[in-house]
């Protein structure tokens, strides 16, 4: 019964909270982890796995055959207990407020909802140096800047081993950016998460600076006012523009790595806005391309029916239209060109 396992908070405060975070490869990663985990854990767990936002959610069935842990039904403000496993629904962010979750359809960070950044932000400012987090295989670095956060705030960090690892760009973007506590394959994980889970959580270390900028980012997070005077507290206009939104972006100062966010809450690491800006310029492009084809379109209609009409269209109409013509195959060149040529780093299927 969801009643029988002890609520997080309810007894000595230790390394209860883990958060877990991956992207492609990340399943096979779990379904070696879980079942070395024992059901008695005294701690709960909260997931975010990138997975497409079509078609069936089948992780959670996935998942349950391979675990003693009790999958618990993810709902906002649900408070957490231990001894069970919390999976970020599709479309919906996961995140932690005092003892109890937030299922938030906020804002997309990293091109991505749900994004493991906002988990492990909101369980690092809310439960500081209790929290173990953990990155699994993936591509691109979302979860990279959360992990961050929970270094921070005092709590553990752990990566998979990227030689375990499916799609090991995303560990290794973490290991480039900052120490972690723990590399271990999945197997080790699990020994170093039962482990942790005995042991109290120390008192965290002052980092007044970076601490600030967490509670400011939750703070965004959890509630729905204008963010510019937080935005200003956190970093500076960067003269970038917000490919989702269309609003001015924010750098925000970090030790770690460039980010970017708006006004209404888009936030975007160095790579997943390059990657929306390449996508943004080829819609663009292409929009371009239609235009000017229609453009071409409606003055050859003009000069057919100049002639039917039995006079010649105007020199300057014409030279416009090849004008026009030749335009759109410059552009028809330039789009070809980069499906053969160099491409971005690839973005998971569930981009935005």
């Amino acid at each position: 019964m969801e009643n029988s396992s002890p609520k997080v908070g309810s007894e000595k405060q230790g390394h209860d909270i883990i958060v877990i975070g991956g992207s492609s490869g990340s399943i096979e990663a779990l379904r070696s982890l879980l079942p070395k985990i024992p059901a008695n854990i005294p701690a709960a767990l909260l997931v975010v796995i990138h997975t497409s936002q079509t078609g069936p959610y089948l992780l959670p069935k996935l998942l349950r055959r391979d675990t003693a842990l009790q999958f618990a039904t993810v709902e906002d403000k649900q408070p957490i207990s231990y001894g069970k496993i919390y999976l970020a629904r599709p479309n919906l962010h996961l995140l932690l407020e005092d003892h109890q979750m937030r299922v938030v359809f906020g804002p997309k960070e990293n091109r991505l909802r749900p994004a493991i950044d906002p988990l492990f932000r909101s369980a690092a400012w809310t439960h500081q140096s209790r929290v173990v987090g953990v990155l699994l295989s993936g591509a691109l670095d979302d979860g990279v800047a959360g992990l961050w956060d929970i270094r921070c705030c005092g709590g553990v960090t752990i990566v998979q081993d990227p030689d375990s690892a499916l799609f090991p760009g995303l560990i290794q973007n973490a290991l480039n950016v900052m120490p972690v506590d723990y590399v271990a394959p999945p197997e080790k994980i699990a020994q170093i998460l039962r482990d942790l889970a005995g042991t109290p959580a120390p008192k965290p270390e002052s980092q007044p600076e970076e601490q600030d900028r967490v509670r400011l980012e939750n703070e965004i997070e959890t509630d729905h006012f204008n963010h510019a005077t937080k935005l200003d507290r956190m970093g500076k206009p960067s003269g970038y523009t917000c490919p989702s939104c269309g609003g001015p972006l924010w750098k925000l100062r970090t030790q770690t790595m460039d980010r970017y966010r708006c006004r209404v809450g888009h936030v975007y690491s160095s790579a997943s806005l390059f990657q929306a800006c390449w996508e943004t310029s080829e819609r663009q492009l292409y929009s371009a391309l239609q235009l000017l084809e229609e453009n071409a379109q409606l003055g050859n209609q003009m000069i057919t029916k100049a002639e039917a009409d039995g006079h010649l269209a105007s020199a300057e109409l014409i030279e416009q239209v090849r004008n026009l013509e030749r335009e759109a195959d410059i552009l028809r060149d330039l789009l070809y060109a980069r499906t053969q040529g160099w491409n971005p780093p690839d973005a998971p299927s569930e981009r935005a």
